[in-house]
């Protein structure tokens, strides 16, 4: 009877050992099987969208190294959209973007969700997620308020005056803050003399933050939506930042958000390089806002790249050496058609 039972204690150790091995296995091969999706939009030379693509036209490359891709589609997806406004640009570019801020509503579909963030030297959620854009008339109204409460020419809230040099260090300062303002519908009132100066009633600026918070709620979406951030501002950046610009993007390319801005000022170089370095990365774009009907026209676009793409699918052939998440940078290639400007995000984090 004991050999028995001992027989029978023996043979359910070999089935837990068993069991066990096979749920690690299986748990290793599930790590190993998550694809990488990558949104990609094509245009030709006149900047036109290129439909009818096929998955053969396509080539991915991941840190160098051909991928095999194994999911192609072309259908729309909902968006999952947050619209940040800098409310620390001038009385006139506000007015601007309030003017023509029914062009963007008119773009989302039934199936899509936004919300609506404003930031100057701190950030405010002004609307979280919903399908309503009624749901949203608050924070709009929120940020013609402020507009409203502004000097024609507030010296102020525009630093792109001054030596390049001087911008440049004041657009790329990581110091500053965060919270909510006593009240949403106002400036915040301004928390301490800027750097420079040159200009001492400055007000902070904190992009970096606004793009952290709205990538964070972002991240709690479902994961059939493509994530997008929808940002309005000239990209100066000043004050004290909680979150550093490579901790910012280091968000991004975990939770797959693209960002798409739209700049008020539209200049090649200075500020436009940040809005440049986070589209590019993430794959969005930037977008001329310089004057009423460039931001109409803007507004109008914005949605229509985010949404009209090809989604291409992979499994990574590489793996983490180490215990440590890897930063993989992608490539996508269309082939026999060199004149095509291809955008996607540049990279995404591997994690072990």
């Amino acid at each position: 009877m004991s050999r028995s039972r001992g027989l029978i204690l023996a043979c359910g150790a070999v089935c837990l050992f068993s069991a066990a091995l096979f749920v690690a296995q299986d748990f290793q091969l599930r790590a190993r099987v998550d694809e990488v999706r990558v949104p990609v939009s094509v245009r030709d030379q006149n900047d036109a969208l290129v439909p009818g693509l096929s998955q053969a036209d396509f080539v991915v490359l991941e840190d160098g190294k051909m991928q095999m891709i194994n999911s192609f589609s072309t259908d729309p997806q909902p968006l999952s959209a947050a619209l940040v406004v800098d409310t620390a640009m001038t009385a006139d570019q506000l007015r601007r973007f309030n003017l023509v801020a029914p062009t963007l509503m008119k773009q989302f579909k039934a199936t899509d969700e936004f919300a609506f963030y404003r930031y100057d030297h701190v950030v405010t959620k002004l609307s979280d997620f919903t399908s309503n854009p009624q749901n949203l008339e608050k924070g709009f109204d929120t940020v013609r308020t402020i507009g409203e409460s502004k000097p024609p020419d507030e010296f102020g809230a525009n630093l792109a005056v001054g030596p390049s040099s001087l911008r440049w260090l004041l657009d790329h300062t990581n110091i500053g803050t965060n919270g909510a303002p006593g009240n949403p519908t106002r400036p915040s009132p301004t928390p301490a003399p800027a750097t420079s100066g040159k200009n001492p009633d400055a007000v902070s600026r904190v992009l970096h933050d606004a793009l952290y918070n709205a990538a964070g709620d972002l991240e709690k979406r479902q994961g059939n939506r493509r994530r997008i951030i929808i940002l309005v501002s000239n990209g100066v950046v000043a004050g004290t930042n909680e979150h550093p610009q490579i901790e910012t993007v280091t968000r991004l390319f975990r939770d797959g958000v693209e960002i798409y801005a739209i700049d008020p000022e539209n200049k090649i170089f200075d500020h436009q390089n940040l809005l440049r370095s986070y589209t590019h990365s993430t794959g969005g774009a930037v977008f001329d806002g310089s004057s009423d009907q460039a931001m109409d026209r803007a507004l109008g676009q914005v949605v229509e790249q985010a949404r009209d793409r090809y989604m291409l699918g992979y499994v990574s052939t590489n793996e983490p050496t180490n215990d440590r998440p890897v930063l993989r940078k992608i490539d996508v290639r269309v082939v026999r058609e060199k004149k095509y400007k291809i955008v996607h995000r540049l990279s995404y984090m591997q994690y072990p």
